[in-house]
């Protein structure tokens, strides 16, 4: 229904993809027992990652649309039909960010790295318990990363990441990375 070449983020809930792409503001709806995509409103923020979290949409910082300006809120979808709105279900993380990865594990909302500004990576990590709405920092990854892949198996968040120092000079860029897998959280049992 729209190009997919630039920044997007999927969030999945049972048997309806959502895929929100990041520079036109929209956010898609498939579902997959119809194979039929329907669009949602326009999201309120931009460079950011959609996740599920206590069966709402909702998308984690990034830049708000109308202003440009960084934010750390998070912004949800509710209501049905024509009574749809984006609202604040959930507290603000602690830093603002555009450009992470966010998982939700069902218990928390996991949210890594990303960038504060337009050349500061973190390498931080904040989690948010769902069922208290209280957000606590982890220790840090190893190195800062923006747009992760990550994934939760079992009781484990893992997230890959790479590190990039590039050295310029007039006849060349030389690129090295240093990559490592960090499994991040470990649900309390």
């Amino acid at each position: 229904p729209c190009e997919m070449r630039n920044s997007c983020s999927a969030a999945v809930d049972g048997s309806i993809l959502y895929v929100h792409h990041a520079t036109s503001h929209q956010m898609l709806m498939y579902t997959i027992s119809t194979s039929s995509w329907s669009q949602l409103l326009k999201t309120p923020t931009w460079a950011c990652p959609s996740v599920i979290i206590n069966n709402l949409l909702t998308v984690v910082g990034g830049y708000i649309r109308s202003t440009s300006t960084l934010t750390n809120q998070l912004f949800s979808l509710t209501g049905e039909g024509s009574d749809r709105r984006w609202t604040e279900e959930f507290p603000p993380m602690p830093t603002k960010r555009w450009g992470s990865t966010a998982l939700c594990t069902g218990t928390a909302l996991i949210v890594v790295g990303g960038k504060a500004k337009v050349l500061s990576p973190l390498k931080t990590v904040e989690i948010m318990n769902i069922a208290t709405k209280q957000w606590s920092t982890a220790a840090d990854l190893p190195q800062p990363v923006t747009h992760a892949p990550a994934t939760a198996s079992g009781d484990w968040v893992y997230i890959l990441g790479e590190s990039r120092m590039y050295t310029c000079s007039t006849v060349t860029l030389i690129q090295s990375g240093k990559s490592f897998l960090a499994s991040l959280w470990k649900r309390n049992t």
